[in-house]
């Protein structure tokens, strides 16, 4: 059996010039801060406007999209009509809002987001 030369550890030191490296300056992003958040509260009222998105979800199916930036996977479909639900799912929370189209028209369900 052979044995493997005995090999004697070294450490190595490299000095390293502030000048041959660079360091980025911090970037202070003000776009997101000059948003104002919409007021969806009961004392103003804004009209809800819906959109299917054909094949967009990972198994290719239709979603909805709706003008406050929720989406909804189809639910149940029956004929004519079609029951959507929330797609706001976690580990913490399962958002049960819902909306029903029939036709062209969209009604939202009984529990909201």
């Amino acid at each position: 059996m052979s044995r493997l030369p005995h090999v004697e550890s070294t450490k190595l030191s490299i000095d390293v010039p502030k000048s041959s490296y660079f360091i980025p300056t911090r970037i202070h992003e003000t776009s997101m801060s000059e948003l104002i958040p919409m007021d969806i509260s009961k004392n103003h009222s804004f009209t809800l406007t819906y959109q299917v998105v054909n094949n967009s979800t990972h198994r290719q199916n239709h979603k909805l999209i709706d003008s406050s930036g929720y989406s909804y996977t189809v639910k149940r479909k029956t004929g004519n009509a079609t029951s959507w639900r929330c797609t706001v799912k976690n580990e913490v929370i399962s958002c049960g809002a819902t909306v029903k189209q029939c036709g062209g028209v969209f009604t939202v369900g009984h529990q909201s987001h």
